[in-house]
């Protein structure tokens, strides 16, 4: 039985994301959480080995309860599921170690499979957003900004875009 928590700021994106899991054999979703601080106090009490985790949420955000959650739980996978389609959100995500990161536009059957490639070990990134990484490396000229900056520039670069 795979395990599962869901942290997003919205309600209802943590409805509709439970709804699709709820009677899949061999998940449960063992909680919700609507911030990082509040998934960092659920995980003290019941440590998931999913957690299905937005970017953008108040408080201390997506970015630094990926890095809490897999330095304090190091066999807990982190998938992210947000709006945020960027380049420099999924290379950030991954570079901290999240195990995946797909669209809130995703439909239940690709969740699914992000879910089980993240549990059988592997990288799971939904397409559209694959395809953006892939293509940041093989584009003809110069190197684009983003590549240039260190992991701590790309941190804080985020942030600013988050308003912080």
């Amino acid at each position: 039985m795979t395990t599962i928590l869901i942290v997003d700021d919205h309600d209802i994106a943590r409805s509709g994301i439970r709804s699709m899991l709820d009677n899949e054999p061999g998940l449960k979703v063992i909680g919700e959480a609507a911030s990082g601080e509040e998934a960092l106090a659920v995980m003290r009490k019941v440590v998931p080995q999913v957690v299905l985790l937005d970017v953008q949420m108040p408080g201390i955000g997506g970015i630094e309860t990926t890095r809490k959650i897999l330095h304090q739980y190091p066999a807990t996978k982190v998938l992210i599921v947000s709006v945020c389609e960027d380049r420099l959100s999924p290379t950030l995500l991954l570079q901290l170690g999240a195990s995946g990161y797909i669209s809130k536009g995703t439909n239940k059957a690709e969740l699914l499979e992000a879910i089980t490639s993240i549990m059988a070990g592997k990288r799971y990134l939904s397409p559209k957003i694959a395809l953006g990484i892939a293509l940041q490396h093989i584009e003809v000229g110069s190197a684009s900004p983003i590549d240039l900056l260190s992991e701590r520039e790309m941190q804080i670069a985020l942030l600013i875009t988050e308003g912080r």
